[in-house]
């Protein structure tokens, strides 16, 4: 169930800026902008923020836009009709802002290949923390990027939309990871240092409790397999018999503890 996030990432002026780089692209392009952990908000420290604000937009000129089955593609369609007039309520709101101006894409694709689907082109908006359209979320390829001068104040800008799932921080210095990570810092319930927001983290609790549920029996049978008692004692109808009360006690545990 995609519940959304309005999803930030940090980039310090230390931070390897060909690893946040890739990382950005990826969240913010990939699935065209349509999972809960996109990247949606991008906060550049001033130091670095036109280099890699210029390197982004030549990465972005780069992206295939298309077929999702096609392995070139890194941005396919919008799901739905309704989703692309969200996309065109969004580019007219960035438009209509003083604070705001838009540094590529912003444009629904109709012609040639695209003019059979909903296809719209990633887009990067240049544009501060306080504009409203930035604290919703808009479930589409559309990345803001925002500039800072430090790290108390970029947590600030990044702790204050309603949103908040996932989150990043890019930077080698360990104090500043250390302050993420804790109470004063992402306030998401996923904080990742050095990698993009969006991933497979959030699933794996889930496919496990389904795996639990629905494969118990086999679980049972391969755990008493599995389990190596300290004495010598002769295998027998009695010894797997407690093998396999143990292995349930196990698995019961583990159910009740995620």
């Amino acid at each position: 169930m995609e519940l959304g996030g309005n999803n930030g990432a940090i980039i310090m002026d230390d931070a390897d800026l060909d690893l946040a780089l890739n990382a950005v692209l990826f969240a913010a392009v990939g699935t065209a902008g349509q999972r809960c952990t996109t990247l949606r908000r991008l906060f550049l420290h001033s130091k670095i923020y036109d280099e890699f604000l210029s390197r982004l937009i030549e990465r972005y000129k780069h992206v295939h836009v298309g077929d999702p089955l096609d392995p070139k593609t890194l941005c396919g369609p919008l799901i739905t009709q309704d989703a692309v007039k969200d996309f065109e309520k969004g580019i007219d709101a960035v438009k209509k802002n003083e604070h705001s101006k838009i540094v590529f894409g912003g444009r629904v694709l109709k012609d040639n290949q695209f003019k059979h689907g909903n296809f719209v082109e990633p887009t990067i908006v240049v544009t501060t923390s306080n504009e409203p359209f930035v604290h919703e979320e808009l479930f589409a390829p559309v990345l803001y990027v925002m500039k800072f001068q430090s790290f108390e104040e970029v947590v600030q800008m990044h702790n204050s939309v309603k949103h908040g799932l996932s989150s990043s921080l890019f930077t080698k210095r360990n104090d500043l990871v250390f302050n993420w990570l804790g109470p004063l810092g992402s306030d998401c319930g996923i904080v990742n240092v050095n990698i993009g927001t969006s991933g497979a983290e959030i699933v794996l609790c889930f496919c496990l409790f389904a795996c639990l549920l629905v494969y118990h029996k086999q679980i049972f049978a391969q755990m008493s397999n599995n389990i190596k008692f300290e004495n010598n004692q002769r295998e027998g109808p009695l010894v797997e018999k407690k093998k396999l009360e143990v292995a349930e006690n196990r698995v019961q545990t583990l159910g009740n503890n995620t």
